[in-house]
């Protein structure tokens, strides 16, 4: 089974570059006590690279997330990310909505700062939902 890899500064992503050209699966979030604590989960369908730099302060304010959008002016430095990398990109689908399913989103979720479930690729791969 797939392993979350160590976290990683989101403000020195580019250090990364060669790691990350893989598709798969992201959490963003805090690290206090040396403890990753995830608040948003996202997927990068092509390469993690790509994605995550989507996040980098020069495109970060363009980001759809409200949340991460505001904390990439303001505290870009204390933003942490780990990843799930998979062996091909409908995989990284799957295993995002997955997770969103099993620990829930917004208020009271693990994934607070996620505003929506993806449900294709769950419906997609045979699960029946309840």
């Amino acid at each position: 089974m797939a392993r979350w890899s160590d976290s990683m500064k989101l403000s020195e992503y580019k250090e990364y570059e060669t790691y990350l050209q893989v598709p798969g699966v992201y959490e963003i979030g805090y690290i206090q006590r040396e403890t990753f604590y995830p608040k948003y989960i996202g997927k990068a369908p092509v390469t993690l690279y790509q994605r995550i730099r989507t996040y980098g302060r020069d495109l970060g304010r363009s980001s759809h997330n409200r949340f991460i959008r505001e904390l990439v002016e303001v505290n870009y430095h204390r933003l942490w990310f780990h990843v799930i990398r998979v062996s091909r990109p409908g995989g990284a689908a799957l295993r995002e909505a997955l997770l969103m399913n099993r620990m829930s989103i917004g208020e009271g979720g693990l994934y607070e700062w996620n505003c929506r479930y993806e449900y294709a690729p769950l419906t997609e791969a045979g699960y029946v939902l309840r």
